[in-house]
């Protein structure tokens, strides 16, 4: 995210600390070729590097920050940071929150594939309908994911992650997003908590 506006207007002033965490890749982007710009599974490694740094700032500054109650989401290629985190089972990135939420981006099965480890995290993908202007050609694909993850998700019984297609919204980290993902927030935390604990 390049700003904390919707993660500000996300936490509400009700005791959340918001932090803007930057994107890494392992290597640069080619500028010829416009789809090498996405992260990837392979930029994992540079990732898990850098984001222990910036979350022990976050801890010295803040020492009392709750792991399960805590929260990291991201947009697009945002989005794809946390999933090659997760496909990868990154214990830094798994002990430090409670739940995860994707928006237009991050939307594969290696994010999230490990059920027994994952299963006590909150998981929330959110895809935008689209805002009509057809300009998107691989929307369509995104949204028939998101409602097969859905359906698959459902039947596995995995409660606590949703797939929500939000209608209106193009390739923005929108406004309209707000209410599922506050919702979202609201439940991170007790499934957390109580797979912590056991043996």
């Amino acid at each position: 995210m390049r700003t904390l506006r919707i993660p500000l207007q996300l936490a509400q002033g009700k005791g959340y600390v918001a932090a803007n965490f930057p994107l890494f890749k392992r290597l640069p982007p080619d500028p010829g070729l416009s789809w090498t710009i996405a992260i990837g599974a392979d930029d994992a490694a540079k990732i898990a590097q850098a984001y222990p740094t910036i979350l022990e700032r976050v801890k010295a500054a803040i020492p009392n920050v709750d792991a399960s109650r805590s929260i990291q989401g991201g947009h697009s290629n945002g989005a794809h940071t946390i999933a090659a985190l997760l496909s990868v089972l990154d214990e830094t990135t798994l002990g430090s929150f409670g739940g995860f939420f994707f928006v237009d981006g991050g939307l594969d099965g290696s994010s999230y594939k490990r059920t027994e480890v994952l299963g006590g995290h909150s998981l929330l993908f959110l895809v935008g309908g689209g805002d009509g202007r057809g300009d998107e050609p691989w929307r369509d694909d995104l949204k028939a994911r998101a409602t097969f993850f859905r359906e698959s998700a459902r039947t596995m019984g995995m409660s606590r992650w949703r797939f929500e297609i939000v209608d209106g919204i193009g390739h923005e980290f929108a406004r309209g997003y707000l209410p599922t993902l506050r919702d979202g927030a609201d439940g991170v935390g007790a499934d957390f908590a109580r797979k912590s604990k056991r043996p």
